[in-house]
């Protein structure tokens, strides 16, 4: 059994999807296996709410247990949190872990996570590692 490890770093410029008030982040991680016919679920964690910020700092790390990387797809949503209604998505990603080249030393990996054509693209930074 392997231990993924990831550490989620940063967003920036993430949209304001709130009509009243700021944007309140968080980043749901989910790890799957995709095995054609039937998925495995290695479960889904999440990081803390950071109040108005459109460009939040999360420096906060997660571990997943796995028996290999073989076909592992980790997806990344980010959300606004809002209370009283349902979370509006600020944006999402999914990283193919067995294509990463992944080690004991953690991958800094930076992705798109809503695309935009007035204004700067949000994004989303993270570090990734895997030991055996």
């Amino acid at each position: 059994m392997g231990v993924l490890t990831v550490k989620v770093i940063k967003a920036t410029n993430l949209a304001d999807k709130d009509f009243v008030g700021k944007t309140d982040p968080y980043v749901e991680i989910t790890l799957e296996q995709d095995n054609m016919i039937r998925d495995k679920d290695y479960g889904m964690q999440k990081t803390s709410t950071k109040k108005g910020e459109r460009n939040p700092v999360w420096d906060e790390e997660f571990t997943f247990n796995i028996p290999t990387l073989n076909n592992m797809e980790l997806s990344l949503k980010v959300f606004d949190d809002d209370v009283g209604s349902r979370d509006d998505k600020c944006g999402k990603c999914k990283i193919h872990l067995e294509k990463e080249g992944l080690t004991r030393s953690p991958k800094r990996i930076e992705r798109t996570i809503d695309r935009n054509l007035l204004r700067k693209n949000g994004m989303l930074v993270v570090e990734i590692s895997y030991s055996e």
